[in-house]
């Protein structure tokens, strides 16, 4: 989702200057921060979470995402500003590149190129989701160097290089683990999560005419497409409260097949049920416009 938040983000021939920062902050700002503390203020109260604990908790008791998204539209713009001052506008490329493998071993108690001591300082920024700002500043990459990377999905050597790789590193994690080893950990990270995206980027491209408007399964996934932020803004609301007992089960139960029906099974469920109370919030234009950055009409 990171990566598809950059890929959709980036735009050619903008100049950002301080104007349009500033404004296409503001706009996202209101579309990423409002409707989140709007639903998480709801999640706290209903289900008697702590406003203190659920501030400092990293993961925001769930609702991390569009914080961290917008961390990181923040940070997209700063390096776009600074390197539209001093005339170098490709050098962006290089600084999320350069930034997002510094932060990639970030911990709650890490770096974030500034010494960041307080564990409690950075539970409340999310400093240790920024490693995932990897997968957004690819996804802006791969959009401005499309041409060059249809290209080179086209050829057959190097979709076949991916995915024997991709495959290869997740069996020798399997079989060795990584945890213990941080650097390790890391490759893994980036290496599998990188070829991951690839050859999911190249699936859906290779078989895109399966989910055009033409389609029925296309016609569906375009609809869920367009109200992802819903649906993540009020799954918990649903989400079974025993999952952790299904997880235990699996764990001591190992069956992949069974979990992957169960998972899809809840998946269909929730997501049904979200989209029906999307479409009940939206039925006031001002509700669906503040909760889920519908766009007014005028």
């Amino acid at each position: 989702f990171f990566f598809i938040s950059g890929f959709i983000l980036f735009k050619k021939n903008i100049i950002w200057d301080f104007s349009t920062c500033c404004g296409f902050l503001k706009k996202k700002a209101k579309i990423q921060l409002i409707p989140t503390f709007f639903f998480l203020a709801i999640y706290i109260f209903i289900f008697d979470f702590s406003i203190y604990d659920s501030v400092v908790d990293p993961f925001k008791i769930g609702y991390w995402f569009t914080l961290a998204l917008f961390e990181y539209f923040v940070l997209y713009i700063l390096f776009r500003y600074v390197c539209h001052k001093l005339g170098k506008e490709d050098g962006s490329d290089i600084c999320l590149l350069i930034y997002a493998f510094l932060v990639l071993g970030v911990t709650p108690t890490g770096l974030m190129l500034i010494h960041c001591y307080d564990p409690l300082i950075c539970n409340v920024l999310g400093v240790s989701q920024m490693k995932y700002f990897l997968f957004f500043a690819l996804g802006t990459l791969v959009r401005k160097h499309f041409d060059k990377v249809q290209k080179m999905l086209d050829n057959g050597k190097v979709t076949a290089l991916f995915i024997l790789l991709f495959f290869l590193i997740v069996f020798v994690v399997l079989h060795y683990g990584y945890e213990k080893k941080i650097f390790f950990k890391d490759l893994y990270f980036i290496f599998s999560g990188a070829m991951g995206l690839m050859l999911v980027f190249a699936f859906f491209r290779k078989y895109q005419n399966s989910f055009t408007q033409n389609t029925k399964l296309g016609r569906i996934l375009q609809y869920i497409g367009r109200r992802t932020l819903d649906i993540y803004l009020l799954h918990y609301f649903f989400l079974p409260r025993n999952l952790k007992s299904f997880g235990q089960f699996f764990a001591e139960n190992t069956n992949p097949t069974l979990e992957f029906v169960v998972s899809m099974a809840f998946a269909i469920v929730v997501v049904a049920i979200c989209l029906l109370m999307s479409n009940i919030i939206r039925i006031s234009p001002i509700l669906g416009h503040y909760l889920f950055g519908v766009r007014l009409e005028k």
